[in-house]
């Protein structure tokens, strides 16, 4: 049965053929030597998540949430990798972030019982001895709050503990002891830590998360790779490192501070106006829209007009988002007479507003009020100054100028106005907005 929208949920299949960029990345955490620190850069929405969860899979045969993909085989499966996931923002408010990565990161080595299970005593010691050195390095920069979790091991584990930890520990030696023990629980394998949604957390959070990883974590077994957009973070230190923002070499600042916990820094290629096409018809194809012939002749008509006119944003989330409302206009029209005459420019009408929809708001809003609005919308498709000075177009970014030159803009900003084109030869009439903006 198909489904009426689409979620905003990470995809393990990869619909965006980013082949070349999973590969490129699979293998720069298996051959590196580590410390190692990794981004993979990319706006909001465009599938950070996503091809994270894929270089997880391919590379360990694993999935975060440990469910078993159906009909997928690991690429790169290695295994010498030990991956965890770490989701940033869900420990933002906490006042130290890494303390909630070091305890993923120890959960994960007290569920290893295979490790422990088959082990001579005393490598049950020396695992148990690892756990210990963990919760020491919590207790210390918890600031003496975290208590240790090993109470429920056998007693030669807290005797280990209190002979080995009778003297502080300074932030060398705990990283020192961290490197111990994840080498005493993994051996030779390397530890990849993939921390995600960085750039949703609070400035300070995201500052405090990268210290403590460049603390605690910045050790030969270890390499972490985050999924960023490296704009909202190096605006989150700005911000955190006090660095003056009218200071012309803020940005570049702030790059350096990033670019000495990451030495790799993988951009998510933007998507080509035939991607964009592809990847929304494919979208449109899994959801209930009308009866079969129904559904094949607009989607001929949306193929026409979208190989016609790039109004499309770069931006899988926001495509979804588009696909969800063109849909749901779709069926709402199967028994309507809207396409019974002139239907290709019927279906460059219904894709303008579903964009205007999604994408402007406040445009949208007088359209609904007042169909005729349309005619305001049309003049700033042309270009008109007096439209682009206009209080209702306020923070709507042109991407053509009033001589019908395209203007350089974000491909991925939702607030691009990328209708100039399909709007700048057409005369849409008011009843029909009007049937579109009613449903």
């Amino acid at each position: 049965m198909k489904k009426i929208s689409h979620s905003d949920q990470s995809e393990l299949i990869d619909t965006l053929e980013q082949e070349k960029l999973i590969r490129q990345i699979s293998k720069t955490i298996i051959h590196c030597s580590p410390p190692k620190g990794i981004a993979v850069n990319g706006y909001w929405g465009t599938g950070k998540t996503s091809i994270l969860k894929q270089v997880y899979f391919h590379i360990s045969g694993k999935v975060p949430d440990g469910a078993k993909p159906r009909g997928l085989s690991p690429i790169y499966k290695n295994d010498n990798i030990i991956p965890i996931w770490f989701e940033a923002w869900r420990f933002q408010n906490e006042q130290q972030p890494i303390l909630a990565l070091l305890h993923q990161i120890r959960d994960n080595f007290s569920t290893w019982e295979k490790v422990k299970s088959g082990a001579k005593k005393t490598t049950e010691l020396a695992f148990i001895g690892s756990l210990s050195i963990f919760d020491e390095v919590l207790k210390v920069a918890s600031g003496g709050i975290a208590k240790t979790q090993l109470g429920k091991l056998p007693e030669q584990a807290n005797k280990w503990e209190s002979e080995r930890y009778m003297q502080p520990l300074t932030s060398q030696k705990l990283t020192n002891l961290l490197e111990q023990a994840i080498t005493s629980v993994s051996g030779d394998k390397k530890l990849v830590i993939f921390v995600d949604d960085l750039d949703r957390c609070t400035p300070n959070s995201a500052l405090n998360l990268l210290e403590g990883i460049k603390i605690y974590l910045n050790v030969k077994n270890c390499v972490v790779i985050f999924g960023m957009d490296q704009r909202q973070i190096e605006k989150g230190l700005i911000k955190s490192l006090d660095i003056p923002s009218n200071d012309i070499d803020s940005e570049h600042n702030a790059r350096e501070y990033l670019e000495k916990i990451c030495q790799d820094i993988f951009y998510i290629p933007i998507m080509s106006k035939q991607l964009k096409l592809k990847y929304f018809i494919k979208l449109l194809r899994y959801l209930d829209i009308g009866p079969p012939s129904y559904i094949q002749d607009r989607i001929s008509e949306i193929s026409s007009v979208l190989e016609q006119f790039d109004i499309l944003p770069a931006n899988p989330r926001k495509i979804k988002a588009i696909s969800n409302r063109v849909a749901l206009m779709l069926r709402e029209l199967v028994s309507s007479n809207y396409f019974s005459t002139d239907q290709d420019e019927k279906m460059s009408v219904l894709m303008a507003v579903a964009v205007v929809y999604c994408s402007h708001r406040k445009l949208y809003e007088q359209l609904d009020k007042n169909s005729d609005f349309i005619r305001e919308i049309t003049s700033f498709a042309r270009g008109r100054q007096e439209r682009l000075d206009s209080p209702e177009f306020k923070g709507v970014i042109p991407s053509m100028n009033s001589a019908g030159a395209d203007i350089p803009t974000n491909p991925s900003d939702s607030n691009v106005f990328r209708l100039h084109h399909l709007l700048f030869n057409m005369e849409p009439l008011a009843d029909d907005i009007s049937k579109l903006t009613g449903i």
